[in-house]
This record gives structure tokens, sequence and C-alpha cells, in this order.
């Protein structure tokens, strides 16, 4: 309720979009809305099939009344009907309003479903008295290319088909007066391979940013790089895979910085046809982040994140016969664990992972994992390592056996002694690996466990024991995961002959080919799937989720420490 943000906008009685989706926007979001219509349509999921414009001078009664008695923090236009209106508003908005005020355009000009919005006189108008007002502006490409050729009639409605073509378009588009633009990509579905080839760190990024004279960051999505999840994934290729970016562009002179800065926001596409209202929703949400006091780019961030969701949470129902609605009220509806999606079909997966991404990669791409992709791991550091590690295979068979005792149902009863007995004869392989590195059964009887593993074996049968068979599944799983990450990423970059990685030749050859393979790929899929059912039948709240969550983390934090076992010895000790 301190937070009132306003929408200038036409309204929209199926609910989708307009003041409808402001409104509830808003509300998901914490602040106060208000509104100023400025059309009224005749429209449903199928289409528009009509628009009556409000008289501009009682737009202009509206934007008084409520300026005079509660100012906004923010502001946001949409849908404004015709250039009578768009005129009137800016010369009021000049009068009323603070320039300290953000205010979003969103320069709505086709719906959805194709209908014309926005006479041609109306779009000179939006481009010539309200765009250089504007704190924001956020057209989607054809309206930029729309905006870019009213601005210049000598200028024909040029194409933006490139992500090239997106930062010049942006660029340009600041060149209308406002302070800085939110190029929304929706209409330009980009593979994923040609993304990351452009916003390469060392290679065409590096020549766009020296070409644009601007900073240039890519903000990429977590889920879009665990590897393990990618493999459970029917369908494209990894570099296959399409994306959606939205291009962020701040001048030099906004960030009171010696350059600008491009912000480039990479999602996975949601294919869906349920996009009706996405721009008044981005807007929306922009208005109410500004309002709050983030800047530009958090707000824009923050935004995109919201409205990507909703998208995602829309996927679950189904309102109207065609281009369905946004889930506005995803993030207060509350479930602390998001149901599975087409686009996220293992959550609890992707939240565990997600939720210490920093530590995960701290954990994959460990040192002693890197070295032993390039063969450059010293023997003897392999070698202390495979001896803790026939220790740690009977502890681990040990928890396996513990949740056999703890369940009571035959089937799991069943599943968890098989794989106790697998981790027994795996240990039998396990004796074999290591004797071709001159390591025979009575070294491994006779090392004794460092502090590292009793401590990571110790807190796994602690869990189990005190906790519930999910506690001890969790914490058992980083090891089968994390391992399972290692192997897939080891696989990519030798396959890519990638920084010195290779397989053939070198000494680690078959550990890489163990668990890159699709044999202990089987156990990964196996133990995701085990995880996202067990969540889905107990529906954690927040703080039994909170408990799982610091589970995972503690054993991945124990894999780092038993890698560090072997690394942090000296080796003339070993």
């Amino acid at each position: 309720m301190d937070c009132p943000i306003l929408s200038i906008a036409g309204s929209d009685p199926s609910g989708g979009a307009g003041i409808q989706a402001d409104l509830k926007t808003f509300t998901a979001l914490s602040t106060y809305g208000m509104t100023v219509l400025t059309a009224l349509t005749s429209q449903n999921t199928q289409g528009v099939r009509g628009v009556h414009s409000v008289p501009a001078e009682f737009v202009v009664d509206q934007l008084n009344a409520v300026m005079s008695d509660i100012p906004p923090k923010a502001i946001k236009t949409g849908m404004l009907a015709d250039a009578s209106i768009i005129r009137s508003l800016s010369e009021a908005l000049k009068s009323t309003a603070s320039p300290r005020v953000p205010l979003v355009i969103d320069p709505v000009t086709i719906s959805t479903s194709g209908h014309t919005l926005l006479p041609t006189d109306a779009i000179s108008a939006l481009v010539n008295s309200l765009i250089p007002l504007g704190t924001l502006l956020t057209p989607n490409v054809p309206e930029a290319s729309m905006l870019l050729a009213a601005a210049d009639p000598s200028r024909s409605q040029k194409e933006i088909d490139s992500l090239e073509g997106m930062f010049q378009a942006a660029e340009d588009l600041v060149k209308l007066g406002c302070a800085n633009v939110l190029l929304k990509g929706g209409h330009l579905s980009l593979s994923l391979a040609a993304v990351t080839e452009l916003l390469d760190e060392e290679g065409a990024k590096k020549t766009l940013e020296e070409k644009t004279k601007c900073e240039i960051q890519v903000i990429w999505p977590q889920e879009m790089s665990i590897k393990i999840l990618d493999a459970l994934a029917p369908g494209k290729e990894e570099q296959d895979k399409k994306v959606v970016i939205d291009v962020l562009y701040e001048p030099a002179e906004t960030r009171n910085q010696s350059t600008g800065r491009f912000t480039a926001i990479v999602s996975p596409l949601v294919e869906t046809k349920d996009t009706h209202g996405t721009g008044c929703t981005l807007s929306a949400a922009l208005a109410v982040f500004l309002g709050k006091g983030e800047t530009v780019q958090s707000s824009t961030i923050l935004a995109v994140q919201y409205v990507k969701r909703a998208i995602i949470a829309a996927t679950l129902h189904q309102v109207g016969s065609g281009s369905g609605p946004l889930d506005h009220l995803h993030c207060i509806t509350y479930k602390p664990l998001p149901a599975p999606t087409a686009l996220n079909p293992y959550p609890f997966t992707t939240h565990l992972i997600s939720s210490i991404k920093p530590l995960w990669n701290q954990y994959v791409n460990h040192p002693f994992v890197v070295q032993l992709g390039k063969g450059t791991l010293d023997r003897r550091r392999f070698e202390n390592y495979i001896k803790q590690d026939y220790h740690y295979l009977r502890h681990y068979a040990r928890a396996h056996a513990l949740l056999s005792f703890k369940t009571t149902d035959f089937k799991d009863i069943k599943a968890f002694s098989e794989i106790a007995l697998h981790v027994a004869r795996e240990s039998e392989m396990h004796v074999k690996f290591c004797e071709t590195f001159s390591v025979d059964l009575p070294q491994l009887l006779a090392t004794p466990e460092t502090p590292a593993t009793s401590a990571y074996a110790l807190y796994i049968l602690d869990v189990g024991q005190r906790g519930s068979v999910m506690d001890l599944l969790l914490a058992v799983a980083s090891c089968c995961l994390g391992y399972g990450e290692v192997g897939l990423m080891l696989r990519e970059k030798i396959d890519k002959a990638e920084d010195g990685f290779f397989e053939e030749g070198n000494p680690y050859q078959q550990w890489i080919k163990d668990y890159s393979g699709q044999e202990y790929q089987d156990a990964v899929t196996s133990s995701i799937k085990t995880l996202e059912t067990r969540i889905a039948e107990i529906n954690p709240t927040a703080s039994r989720l909170a408990e799982l969550t610091k589970i995972w983390e503690r054993c991945t934090r124990l894999e780092i420490g038993f890698w560090d076992g072997a690394m942090d010895l000296q080796v003339d000790d070993l």
C-alpha cells in the first residue's frame, strides 16, 4: 500500500491484458494499483473485435484526479488508442508528474492476435510527444521497426532479424529521446548455438563491445547449465535449443558513466500459445520494481524473471480457446516448490542445484576433476583418492542398507537392498580398477580413512539415523548426481577438444568412460526421478524444503572436501 503504481492503458474484458493484467501484476508484486483508462475494447483470447476510445479530455481528467491525491511512485503506459490522447497525455504528464517518477512506455501498436491498436498518426505522436518523456521504452521487435520507420520517414521499416540487429536497434531507439530501451526478443527465436557464439567472452562479444563502444553483460538462467537435466530432455541437441533474448540498452549519459551498457537476458523459449498480455505484464512489473527503487538493470532482470515464471505457470492451466493469459498470481498462490512443467520437468533437482550454484560449480569444476580430464593429475594423488573411495563405497552401501531398514514398503525394501548389493559388487570391480594403479586389496584395507572421508560418511549415516527416508535419499544423491554432472562435463570438453581435455591416452580414461557412460547416467536418471517422485508425495512446506536444501548443501561441501583431501596433501607424503 505504500507504493502506488499507475497504469495508463486500455481495458481487456477477458482479463489477460490491459489494465486488468496491470492490476493483477501490481497486486502480485505487493504494490497499490491505480488506473487511467484510455480505451474500452471488445476482445477475448481469440482476438480483438472492437475499440472505443475514451475522449482525450476525460483521460486527462482521470490523470489529474489521481495525481492530485495519490502521487504514484512509477507510471506505465500501454494502449493509448489515438493521437489526441497521446498528445494531451504527454502535456499533462509534463505538468503533473515529477521528472523523478519513472515512466515506462509500452508502445502497444498490435495485439497478440494481430489487431492494429494504434493508427499511423498516433504512432508519430508517440514518437514525437511521449517517448522523449520516458525512463524506459519497451517495444517488441515489430514495434521497434515501426517506431524507427515513423521517426525517419526516409527509412524503410527494416526487419530486425538477429541479435546484433537488436543491439543496433536498441541504440537507434534511444535516439528518439527515451532514457533507456528494453527491446523484447519474443518475436525473434534464436538458437542457443548462435547466441553462445555471439556472446562468447573472448570471441564475437569482445568485437561487438569494441564496435558499440559499450559494456555487454549476459544474464544466463541457472537451469540452462545443469547437464544432468539437459541429458533428460528429449528432442533437440543442446546447441539447437531455442532461446529468447531481451536486450536492455542504457546509454552512457543515463548511467553517468564513460560507456553505455547492453544487458542481454537469455531465457529458454517456452513452447506455448498462452502469451496474451505478456507486454502489458512486463511493463507493469518494470514500473513496480522501478517504483520500489531498483535500478533500471535490476528492475529489468526481476521483471523478465517474473514474466517468465508467469508464462511457465500458465502452462498448467487453460483459459479460453485462443491465446490464453499468463498466471499473474503465480508468486502469491505460493508453493515453495513449483509443479513440474514442460520447461522444468524436474523442479526439485533444479532447485537443489540452482540454490547452491556457485558451490555446485566449485564441486563439478574442482581442480581434481580438471586435472584428471587433462591427464595432468599426479598419479599418487589419484591413488590416494581411489583408496579413500574404497572406504566411501562401504559407507555408501551401508547408507542404502539403512534406507532399506527405514522404509516399510516391500518394493522400496527390495530396491534399496539391491542398490546396497550392487555397491558391494561394485567394490570388487573397484579393487580390480585399483590394481591397474598398483594398489591391491591389502593396501586398501591397510589405508586409514582420512578425516574428510570419515566426516562425510558419518554425516550421511547420522542424517539417516536421525531423519527420514527423504533426508537420507538426499544425502546420498549429491554424490550420484555430482559424479554424473562431472562425467558429462568431461565428455563435452573432450568431444570439443577444449582446453587440453582428452580421453585417448589419458591415464584416467577408464574413470572418465565410467562416469560419462550410459550405465552410470542411467543410475543418475533413476536417482533424479526417485527424488522428484518422493518430493511430490511430500509436498514440502517452505521450512521443510529449507531443511532438505541444507542437507544437500552440506553434502556438496563434503564432496568438495573429499577431493580436497587428495589435492591438499603434499606429493612427497603420498
